[in-house]
This record gives C-alpha cells, sequence and structure tokens, in this order.
C-alpha cells in the first residue's frame, strides 16, 4: 500500500491540472467525449505501466522507481492530451502543405473544400467523376462541364457512339458537342449525382468544370490564392 498512496496522489494531481486546463472538454459532451476517453485511457495506462503491482522480472520495484514511470506516463498522457486540442491546427498545416505540393489536391474541411491556385494562374481540381479522377479545370465563366473526350472515354462514355449535334465555341473556334448525364461528380467532400455535361467533339486537351456542378454550391469564392467551395 506503501506505493499506491502517491501514485494516487499523482493521478489525482493530473486529474486536477487537466479539468483546469481542459474545464469544457472534460465535461465529456459531442466531440469533446473523446477527449475524455483519451484521458481516461492515459490514466489506464499511467495504473498499468507504471508498475503499480510493484514487481519487474519477478522482482520488487523501489517507490523512485514506481514514481519514475508514473512520471513517464504522465508525460505521454499530457502530450496526447495536448496534441489532441491542437487537432484542427494539424490539420490546416497539413491541408496546407499538401496544397503547395499538389494544387488540384482537395482540402476538404466538413462541407468545406478549398483549392490552390497553380503556377498557371488557374484553379485546378481533381474530380472524382463516375468513380474515376479527372484533372479539371475550375471555370465560373463555363455554363457546363465540359469533358475532353479522353477523359469522356476515361469515365466510361461511349464517345464513338453520342450525338454530337450542340454547337459551342472554343478557343480554336466554333465546334459541337454532346450532352450526357454524369452519375456522381465530387471534388473532396462535396458530391453531387445525375450532373448534366457536355463531351467536346474535338480534343482540347483540357476539362473544363463549369457552373452545371459549381452552380448547385452554396458558395464559390476565391480568396487569394484560394478558390473556397462551400456545400
Amino acid at each position: 500500500m506503501g506505493r499506491i498512496v502517491p501514485i494516487i496522489a499523482i493521478l489525482a494531481a493530473l486529474i486536477m491540472g487537466l479539468s483546469l486546463a481542459f474545464p469544457e472538454q472534460l465535461r465529456g459532451a459531442g466531440d469533446n467525449g473523446t477527449l475524455l476517453a483519451l484521458i481516461q485511457a492515459c490514466m489506464v495506462g499511467v495504473l498499468v505501466g507504471s508498475g503499480l503491482f510493484g514487481t519487474k522480472g519477478g522482482e520488487k520495484i523501489g517507490l523512485l522507481t514506481t514514481i519514475k514511470y508514473c512520471a513517464v506516463w504522465i508525460g505521454i498522457a499530457l502530450f496526447l492530451v495536448a496534441a489532441y486540442s491542437q487537432r484542427t491546427n494539424f490539420h490546416n498545416l497539413w491541408a496546407t502543405i499538401t496544397g503547395e505540393l499538389n494544387p488540384a489536391a482537395a482540402q476538404s474541411a466538413g462541407s468545406n473544400v478549398r483549392l490552390q491556385t497553380s503556377a498557371d494562374g488557374h484553379f485546378w481540381a481533381n474530380v472524382a467523376i463516375n468513380g474515376q479522377t479527372i484533372r479539371m479545370m475550375v471555370d465560373t465563366g463555363a455554363s457546363s462541364i465540359a469533358l475532353d473526350p479522353a477523359d469522356a472515354r476515361k469515365i466510361g462514355l461511349e464517345v464513338d457512339n453520342l450525338m454530337f449535334n450542340i454547337p459551342i465555341s472554343t478557343a480554336a473556334g466554333p465546334s459541337r458537342a454532346a450532352a450526357v448525364k454524369l452519375d456522381t461528380v465530387g471534388i473532396g467532400s462535396i458530391v453531387r449525382d445525375r450532373v448534366p455535361a457536355i463531351v467536346m467533339q474535338a480534343s482540347g486537351g483540357v476539362s473544363l468544370l463549369g457552373m452545371e456542378y459549381l452552380g448547385q454550391l452554396s458558395e464559390v469564392s476565391a480568396q487569394g490564392d484560394t478558390l473556397l467551395l462551400r456545400d
């Protein structure tokens, strides 16, 4: 029992310190219940890992050694709690890093998606269409989703069987396109079903993400080098 008393005192001090540092989180409501469960798990770890039962390899552990084990586990517990409390900042930092490395990669945060501008000054997005990923230029001036023939084939459309009866204007001049329906169109966490689109008859090497998708969102706004999409 001599060893247990100081361990209990240390645990009590740790719980008191956490309750002062994180008063709202320790109530265990909503998402904060995860933090409470984490702390409880750490408490169990302290009890088990500290050599509470007083043996190591069949030999008795002294009080000083037991307290040292407690200190190590308490440090681990505090680190985990601190890391959890900063999880949003870690997520934002990681999103920024991945956005710089791959501007077309969507940075999802709940119902919001952010895209970083590319070196060419345009916003590009890796768009999930019918289960395939297509790199598309985001164009708020385009009324439709316009797919290059190669991208249309990639998502499983039978381009040769389409009826190209829609006159369109392209950078190369007048052309024609065919109307299609896409089963799913998504950027990050924002997904729409049965979205109208067109397939261009002549290849321009670029597929455009226009207002048939963007117009269904509650917000599309450029903020410096970032494009915000809000579901």
